[in-house]
């Protein structure tokens, strides 16, 4: 029997969460889907150069499951790049850090520094609540916690 993931943490959502090839041909495939976590341990050790401790520490996992995160976030973005497919980033068991929000128009997760109205950086609308601990990226889930709030 599988063990239950661990809730890992994230940071931010990334500023896009769709990527589609030039080529016609492969627009309608099935996209490789990276998950949020996936996504974070690239952004971590690739971007920011962190080593596997520290990152794995940030995420709130151990370092040997870290490695493995990255070696299949690492293998997605192989098949991204080589066979020209779709990417969609979005799943995992995550939960984003408190300045995350959540678009009420476009549903897309997003970063805010605290510093003026909370504008969504995908649509431009200022119509955003706080997203919950473990959205997923959806938003869906942070629109029904707020409904179950005002209830």
């Amino acid at each position: 029997m599988a063990r239950n993931e661990k809730i890992r943490s994230i940071e931010a959502p990334p500023l896009n969460l769709h990527f589609f090839p030039e080529s016609e041909e492969n627009r309608n495939c099935d996209a490789v889907v990276l998950a949020f976590d996936e996504f974070e341990a690239i952004r971590l050790v690739d971007r920011l150069k962190l080593d596997h401790r520290e990152a794995s520490e940030i995420m709130g996992i151990s370092r040997p499951t870290f490695t493995r995160l990255l070696e299949k976030a690492r293998g997605h973005m192989a098949q991204f790049l080589v066979e020209g497919l779709p990417l969609d980033i979005s799943g995992g068991s995550i939960k984003f850090a408190s300045h995350v929000f959540c678009c009420r128009y476009c549903r897309a997760p997003f970063k805010w520094d605290g510093e003026g109205e909370a504008v969504c950086p995908r649509c431009g609308r200022s119509d955003a609540l706080h997203a919950h601990a473990s959205c997923g990226g959806s938003c869906v889930c942070c629109e029904k916690e707020e409904e179950d709030y005002r209830s």
